[in-house]
């Protein structure tokens, strides 16, 4: 009986090549989930140094999301220290408040005769969602006392030689999600925070 030669193209050369593709798809499985999962979680949160110049504050850098303590390296040591050079001021936030950046939205104006208004925000512990828990009023010293004559007037904190400054907290209803983190730092700011106005 006359045997044939098995030819590459068979049976084997196919479970060959059928090795070959599944190998292949593997290492490939493999490195795309390792590179998702390395944008995701492996790179270092960025800091956020300052506004943009149209807005004329100038933060010191704080964090845009939480990080962990091995990334101090990437986190400056100072990121609990808030610098306004435009209105000469600088607060001491506690690490309620990590991840924090000041926004001013002068058109938002509720006070009409403030000269300013700067939104204090905090990511969400729960869907990193940009919290405002404080608007701080920047007034120049005379509007301050206008604005002190009315009814309606938001809580004064301090003073420096050209500007008063007062706050208000963000309403919020008890069946928000973000009740809990919002009512700790309006705490926060009402014990520590807005105790640290320091004149620059």
């Amino acid at each position: 009986m006359n045997q044939q030669p098995v030819s590459p193209g068979g049976p084997q050369g196919g479970s060959s090549t059928m090795k070959q593709l599944l190998i292949i798809l593997v290492v490939v499985i493999v490195l795309g989930g390792g590179y998702l999962l390395y944008n995701k979680y492996g790179k270092a949160s960025t800091t956020t140094a300052s506004l943009s110049p149209a807005s004329t504050i100038k933060a010191s850098p704080s964090t845009s999301a939480a990080v962990s303590p091995s990334a101090s390296s990437t986190v400056p040591a100072d990121w609990k220290t808030y610098t306004n050079d435009n209105y000469k001021f600088q607060l001491t936030f506690t690490d309620d408040w990590k991840g924090f950046t000041v926004k001013s939205q002068p058109e938002d104006k509720v006070y009409q005769l403030a000269a300013d208004d700067l939104y204090v925000l905090v990511p969400s512990n729960i869907d990193g969602r940009d919290l405002a828990p404080v608007i701080i009023w920047v007034y120049t010293l005379a509007n301050w006392d206008k604005q002190n004559q009315e009814a309606a007037k938001p809580i004064y904190f301090g003073k420096t030689d050209n500007y008063a400054f007062a706050y208000t907290l963000a309403p919020l209803g008890e069946s928000s999600k973000y009740t809990d983190q919002m009512e700790a730092l309006k705490n926060s700011w009402k014990s520590q925070v807005a105790e640290t106005l320091k004149e620059l």
